[in-house]
């Protein structure tokens, strides 16, 4: 079955906050508020494709469940995606190829989304030109989905008050008496992620990265750096973590080493 990715809504999403995530680290002011205006625009909360985004991220999401509740979750879901109007979301998916087609580039159709086949799966399901021996197939792939078990690593959530507070006391105790302003700024947002703050979470999170990598190459060419060794080696270890995150998706593990990054760069 061709899958044609312009009109699968979660892939046009986590493809264009890539886009934002790019121009963040190489500073194209311009390119990022474009993209981030296109977001604002078609995927706000009221929006048709907002609601159909979600179903795909409670697809994608929903891991280490019993069959019977997969199941239901999928009979759920199909519900809800027959209430949407589907003229509605072909007129905005148009609207947002576009924007993309005449404001960026098509290449921005290439950017790597790293669970690109569980959204194309779960839009050839939702598709009406599927075949119904297909569409039951790529059903019960989606069950088997569901009842895997969940890895941690991959997934963007938020984090409870508890969490939160046993976070701090960990970090502080391996790392230091407290934690400095630009931390507590990364923590207090990453505490209230939702589904309605993500895009500007994964905004701030390019901005701050963007940021860090400024000072960080700035250390490299600092007279100090110029004359030990040890720091210029430190200071593109650091800088190369940074450059990592580009094709990472925000995790725990990221949200701790930035974390440290931005105490490091407190330090020097």
């Amino acid at each position: 079955m061709k899958h044609n990715k312009k009109r699968n809504t979660a892939f046009l999403y986590e493809s264009l906050v890539k886009e934002v995530t790019k121009a963040t680290l190489r500073s194209d002011t311009v390119t990022k508020s474009f993209v981030v205006s296109i977001l604002k625009e078609h995927f706000h909360a009221n929006s048709e494709l907002h609601r159909e985004l979600n179903l795909y991220k409670t697809l994608c999401e929903v891991r280490n469940v019993k069959k019977g509740t997969a199941e239901k979750i999928l009979a759920e879901v199909k519900r809800v995606y027959h209430t949407l109007s589907e003229e509605d979301i072909f007129d905005e998916q148009s609207k947002v190829i576009k924007k993309i087609n005449t404001g960026l580039s098509k290449t921005v159709y290439n950017n790597f989304v790293s669970n690109y086949k569980t959204l194309a799966t779960i839009s050839q399901m939702f598709s009406s030109k599927t075949p119904i021996a297909s569409r039951v197939i790529l059903e019960d792939n989606l069950v088997e989905l569901m009842t895997s078990e969940v890895v941690l690593e991959n997934q963007m959530k938020p984090i409870d008050n508890l969490t939160y507070k046993m976070f701090v006391k960990k970090f502080n105790e391996k790392y230091g008496p407290s934690l400095n302003e630009s931390q507590k700024t990364l923590l207090t947002k990453y505490v209230t992620l939702s589904p309605e703050n993500a895009v500007e979470f994964k905004i701030f999170i390019s901005e701050e990265i963007g940021r860090l990598k400024g000072v960080v190459k700035s250390l490299k060419t600092s007279k100090g750096a110029a004359l030990d060794e040890s720091l210029r080696s430190k200071s593109d270890e650091v800088y190369n973590i940074l450059e990592g995150f580009a094709s990472q998706r925000i995790s725990d593990d990221m949200v701790k080493k930035i974390l440290k990054i931005q105490s490091l760069v407190l330090e020097e």
